[in-house]
């Protein structure tokens, strides 16, 4: 993943498993990838359903990334101290910010795995293998993106409007609430709180009537060519 680049970033559960079984699943999705992920990337919006999740984040750029990684450096350091552990070799390769991001990302799943195997008395991996991932190279693909992230709880048919499903961050703009989602950049795209919501009304109608969702950008939105 490049440093300054916004994706839309998914991925489903195994098989016909579950990824999230109860509240305390959701909940514990979510304080994982704060621990993991908001050091290297900023989010925009979310959406976990019982199988499958979406993220609409931007990677950090390379100076954000090597602080957070000294971080963690740092981190790792001390507990290796506390449970004395002999310190690694010193002709290991130092890790790049690059390849930060990629194990940021890897620490995320796993961690979410290990403890949901052991609160749930199950084994074995709960993702397909390799996380996907789109990049969103201009602002209509992110206005876009943004709808379609909060509109697929009811396009999968597990509620009937974007504001009834609680795990996504759909209502942490509508609603105000305190959230990690960076939330005045896709507000300031769309000119205020209003004419994003809006604009979301407005495809979730279009949506019911096939209609081309192009139709109902933002005005001005294709003289931003890209980010």
């Amino acid at each position: 993943m490049e440093f300054n680049t916004v994706y839309h970033v998914f991925n489903h559960a195994n098989g016909r498993e579950k990824l999230f079984y109860s509240y305390y699943s959701y909940n514990l999705f979510l304080q994982k990838f704060e621990e993991y992920i908001l050091p290297v990337a900023e989010i925009y919006a979310y959406c976990l359903m019982p199988n499958h999740f979406h993220f609409l984040l931007r990677i950090r750029s390379e100076e954000e990334v090597a602080k957070a990684l000294d971080a963690w450096v740092e981190i790792k350091a001390k507990k290796r101290s506390k449970l004395q552990r002999p310190k690694p070799k010193i002709n290991k390769k130092p890790m790049t910010p690059k390849a930060f991001v990629s194990k940021s990302f890897s620490n995320f799943f796993n961690s979410y795995t290990r403890t949901s195997n052991l609160v749930f008395n199950r084994y074995g991996s709960m993702f397909i293998k390799n996380f996907k991932k789109k990049v969103v190279d201009d602002h209509s693909y992110f206005a876009r993106v943004l709808f379609y992230i909060h509109h697929n709880p009811v396009n999968h048919r597990f509620t009937d409007h974007m504001e009834k499903w609680s795990w996504s961050s759909y209502n942490a703009y509508v609603k105000r609430k305190k959230s990690f989602v960076s939330k005045s950049y896709a507000i300031n795209f769309f000119g205020g709180l209003k004419p994003l919501i809006d604009h979301h009304n407005d495809l979730a109608q279009a949506s019911k009537k096939v209609e081309d969702t192009l139709d109902y950008l933002p005005p001005g939105y294709a003289f931003v060519k890209s980010f």
